[in-house]
């Protein structure tokens, strides 16, 4: 449904690039509608970069050719790639 919506806006409005917004639990930096639109999110089960990314992924497949731009505070990010890094140093035995 979610990914549906991105494929529907963008052949609609003819779009070049599109930013997704990562939701944060505490965007004290942003104005009332980014905080709110933060809520929104949250409550609606968009909970970090991962299911932003799968997202996404699932537009893609469903014909999203334009490039996405992740947007959002460092902190979820950091959690998403760390455990990654992690993994793959230790596979390349650096860990």
């Amino acid at each position: 449904m979610r990914a549906r919506f991105f494929v529907d806006v963008w052949r609609t409005r003819s779009m070049q690039v599109i930013e997704v917004g990562v939701p944060f639990t505490d965007p004290m930096a942003d104005g009332t509608t980014i905080q709110r639109a933060n809520e929104v999110a949250l409550a609606n089960g968009i909970v970090g970069p991962g299911i932003c990314i799968d997202v996404v992924k699932e537009a893609r497949k469903k014909g999203l050719v334009v490039p996405v731009v992740l947007m959002g505070y460092c902190n979820p990010f950091i959690m998403l790639v760390s455990p990654y890094i992690l993994l793959r140093a230790r596979a390349l035995l650096l860990l």
